[in-house]
């Protein structure tokens, strides 16, 4: 989802200056370009820089950082019986070194394909877990800290055009995301209101990290599709699609 709010902000001009809004160095892709996915895999890595810093003139958060206030996070698995787990004021890391590396669009048909990688992500914030991770009882409040190493993430995205009064708005119907994570570390605090305890039990799923990712991995798509869809749609509310690419059939 994190790509969909360089699409947003793609092509934000009023027609009849032919002002463009978008950073300069940022090429706006033709529908009719045989080369189109290479130009939007390229002007996307453009503008994921500028994201970094946010664009106040289109209302695009500052991304590196990225503070959001609630995650919820729910499991019911062989790895997590019964885990219900909050984290709030949630800090987000590693925008900054984030990459597409391949995409495919297709604009007259309202859909996008795209890949991103992220050599590191890191999410901190203020937790609360009830539940069993790998077997172990865990319950706690306090700080914690999550950090993600060469990640994949591989997302489609599906839309509509809804017409309001006379223009016609991109709406996402289907946003389908899968992610991959080489390494996984946690870093809780106060777990069980005992130190020690604490301590062994993020030894234990730092060490055995691989399942407890991969049961993990539904959840942390799901979450990082309520952080970045409606972002995104919040931009495609505001930009009529006619200036999201141009030559539109």
């Amino acid at each position: 989802m994190v790509l969909l709010l360089w699409w947003g902000l793609n092509v934000s001009c009023d027609n009849s200056s032919n002002t463009s809004y978008l950073p300069p160095d940022v090429k706006i892709c033709s529908a009719k370009d045989p080369k189109i996915d290479e130009c939007f895999t390229n002007s996307a890595n453009k503008m994921l820089k500028h994201l970094a810093d946010g664009i106040p003139r289109l209302n695009a958060v500052q991304m590196e950082p990225l503070h959001f206030p609630l995650l919820s996070l729910e499991r019911n698995n062989s790895i997590f019986p019964s885990l219900a787990f909050n984290i709030s004021n949630t800090v987000h890391r590693g925008w900054k070194d984030v990459v597409v590396l391949r995409s495919k669009v297709n604009p007259n048909a309202h859909e996008l394909f795209f890949v991103l990688y992220a050599p590191q992500y890191f999410v901190g914030g203020k937790y609360e877990i009830t539940g069993s991770i790998i077997g172990i009882p865990t319950e706690g409040t306090g700080d914690m800290d999550v950090y993600f190493e060469n990640c994949t993430l591989s997302v489609t995205v599906r839309g509509r055009l809804e017409d309001r009064n006379g223009e016609e708005y991109y709406v996402i119907v289907d946003a389908f995301q899968h992610s991959y994570y080489e390494k996984f570390q946690v870093d809780f605090k106060n777990l069980f209101n005992n130190t020690a305890l604490t301590a062994v039990t993020n030894k234990v799923i730092n060490y055995s990290y691989r399942p407890v990712l991969d049961a993990l991995t539904p959840a942390i798509d799901q979450v990082f599709a309520v952080i970045y869809g409606p972002l995104a749609q919040r931009i495609f509310d505001r930009v009529p699609y006619r200036q999201l690419f141009t030559d539109l059939d």
